[in-house]
């Protein structure tokens, strides 16, 4: 039996004051010396997103950091890009790890896009250039044919 899964399902279907008078109570007892209540709560009922499932990252026990290095590194040649809270090492679990590893795979994505933008613009600029040299050997071609000595 999982207790993590037994207790998230015993809290999800409680009502939000019983979460938090849950929550106050044990934390209470954890801290009673430092313990103040909140000010406000705010109760997210993540199991019931249908993308999230209420699934979240945590370390196991024994895990090192190089876990989130493979997690998080580029597949396909660099094609393929992953971010999220599961891929900071430094901010596991957090909507700042979130944002950190989306940052750091943006930079990647830019990266590889340099070396291929950079071939498509050349190869767009030289073919309007090309385009343009050839319509100016035309028109000069033209000129010359239009002024040539024995051209009415």
């Amino acid at each position: 039996m999982e207790t993590e899964t037994a207790l998230a399902r015993s809290l999800a279907a409680r009502t939000d004051a019983q979460v938090v008078a849950a929550v106050t109570a044990e934390l209470q007892r954890m801290f009673p010396k430092a313990y103040e209540p909140p000010t406000a709560h705010v109760v997210a009922r993540l199991g019931n997103n249908s993308f999230q499932r209420g699934g979240f990252t945590y370390m196991p026990p024994g895990g090192t950091h190089s876990l989130h290095a493979e997690v998080s590194a580029p597949l396909g040649g660099g094609r393929l890009l992953f971010a999220g809270e599961h891929a900071s090492a430094l901010h596991t679990g957090t909507v700042h790890g979130a944002i950190v590893s989306g940052r750091k795979a943006a930079a990647q994505a830019r990266a590889a896009m340099r070396g291929h933008l950079a071939a498509v613009i050349d190869h767009l600029l030289f073919a309007t250039e090309e385009a343009a040299v050839e319509e100016a050997r035309k028109a000069a071609q033209s000129t010359r044919a239009r002024f040539a000595p024995g051209a009415d």
